[in-house]
């Protein structure tokens, strides 16, 4: 079935200059992100996780598909029916139409106003999209409205206890020198993150009914020192990047037999 979009439809107004910060931090991310065993054990449990939902999908949506990691998985496992992804940015899109094969469309859109027809869609996913958004209640809405009857919008919450498990491991003292070096480039992003009960009060106000589920995994040490250098190293300044290193070295000694215990947490809504 037709979602009646065009391949890179456009939609929303223009990027506020918040959005437009998220932006090119994404961009500079287009072509490594999602790479490496850290996300790759993550998307294995999302997946798992989404399995029985995905099976009975027929019109399926990646809101925020980024390079298509997650986008290419839904496409394996629903082929033959329509599968769909949607970014704000071109150079996301590009290797996403690289990566994904076997997908209906690529749709350039703003998460905050998708390009869809009203009850067109059975399956939303939003992966580590929502907190980025400004107005999470009106795209939730949205989004809501773009759902079938018994369809499910699914969105990622939180930062996957990551941090935590870092902090309990290397203290606090070391922790905060850390993270001041690794994310400090990004704290402003970071700080505007919409947590968990605000997105659950969003759904709620959207009519949709909530539950959690919260797929586990678990890496050891160098997956956790590849995703730093996938995920944050190529936007760290030099001298953050310089100082990086140095405790991330201090921190391999200390951790390298250290195993990780994770999770990804969802949050599920389902229009009745």
């Amino acid at each position: 079935m037709s979602t009646g979009l065009p391949d890179n439809a456009e939609s929303g107004p223009e990027a506020s200059r918040g959005r437009a910060s998220v932006v090119e931090h994404f961009a500079r991310l287009a072509e490594s992100y999602g790479g490496g065993e850290y996300y790759a054990r993550r998307r294995e449990a999302v997946m798992r996780a989404l399995g029985p939902y995905l099976a009975r999908a027929r019109r399926i949506l990646d809101l925020g598909c980024g390079n298509g990691r997650y986008l290419a998985e839904f496409a394996s496992a629903a082929a033959g029916r329509t599968v769909v992804g949607a970014d704000l940015l071109p150079e996301m899109l590009a290797e996403a139409r690289r990566r994904a094969t076997g997908i209906t469309g690529l749709a350039r859109a703003d998460a905050s106003w998708p390009p869809f027809r009203d009850a067109s869609l059975d399956f939303i996913f939003a992966s580590h999209v929502l907190p980025f958004v400004a107005d999470v209640e009106a795209a939730v809405t949205r989004l809501a409205r773009c759902l079938c009857v018994d369809g499910v919008l699914f969105a990622t919450v939180g930062q996957g206890r990551i941090r935590e498990a870092l902090r309990g491991a290397i203290g606090e003292s070391r922790w905060n020198e850390f993270e001041g070096a690794v994310f400090g480039r990004v704290r402003r992003l970071r700080d505007s993150v919409v947590r968990e009960e605000r997105h659950r009060e969003a759904f709620l106000s959207a009519g949709l009914s909530v539950e959690t589920i919260a797929p586990g995994f678990e890496v050891g040490w160098p997956a956790i020192e590849q995703w730093v250098h996938i995920r944050w190293m190529p936007v760290a300044s030099n001298e953050a990047r310089a100082s990086a290193e140095r405790l991330l070295a201090e921190m391999r000694t200390l951790l390298g037999g250290h195993r990780f215990a994770l999770e990804e947490r969802i949050l599920l809504g389902r229009r009745s």
